[in-house]
């Protein structure tokens, strides 16, 4: 896991699971609006790119939890599918990110 931390308050957490050595899963959590920024993005995919060397990172989202779901599109997740009845809410929706696909790995680390 990776959290942020402003003013020493936890604001938000990324968890990392079912590592395989070529892929993971990736889970966003946050308290306070904007906690997610540039620089964010570019550790933790930084992270799970070079650090844990993974081709591609995954995430599964319910279809009820649509902010969830257009933040990780808006952060270049692409839909896999959608597995109807997966949540008590309705489906689940599994999005990935290749490694050669991802924007933030080529930004700089002053940018936010």
């Amino acid at each position: 896991m990776i959290g942020k931390v402003e003013d020493g308050v936890l604001v938000g957490v990324i968890g990392y699971n079912q590592y395989t050595g070529s892929s993971c899963q990736m889970h966003f959590a946050g308290d306070k609006k904007g906690w997610f920024s540039r620089k964010v993005l570019s550790e933790i995919f930084r992270y799970a790119f070079d650090v844990l060397n993974c081709k591609v990172v995954y995430a599964q989202v319910a279809s009820s939890n649509a902010e969830a779901l257009d933040i990780d599109r808006r952060v270049g997740f692409k839909d896999v599918v959608f597995l109807p009845d997966a949540h008590p809410d309705g489906g689940v929706y599994l999005l990935q990110m290749f490694k050669e696909d991802c924007r933030w790995l080529r930004r700089g680390k002053d940018d936010g």
